[in-house]
């Protein structure tokens, strides 16, 4: 989406989809960190660019900030789920959280 295609919309969308992840290191916790801080910058765009009732899709690492990511978007999304897709290896940390519903700002 282009900055007019955003202005053209009333600076408002309907779903975010991110599949971004950090640059990897190969630890297992500095990567979950670091997709935790991506994550939370998503959300906080998500804050100001979703409608009400928006969904939010992102690509996360699991790890210990899991949990706090996921408490994050229970704040701002009337229901979230955690996804792994059946094609995703069993060994991978890759998992997907949706928020859906997203609560209207007060």
């Amino acid at each position: 989406m282009t900055a007019k295609d955003l202005e053209m919309s009333g600076g408002m969308v309907d779903v975010i989809l991110s599949d971004m992840a950090p640059k990897t290191t190969g630890i297992r916790a500095t990567d979950a960190q670091r997709s935790y801080v991506l994550n939370q910058q998503v959300l906080l765009l998500a804050e100001e660019l979703l409608r009400p009732q928006g969904m939010l899709l992102v690509k996360a690492f699991q790890g210990a900030s899991l949990g706090e990511l996921r408490n994050a978007f229970r704040n701002s999304f009337a229901k979230v789920k955690l996804c792994k897709p059946k094609s995703s290896r069993a060994e991978s940390v890759e998992i997907f959280l949706l928020g859906m519903g997203k609560k209207q700002n007060n």
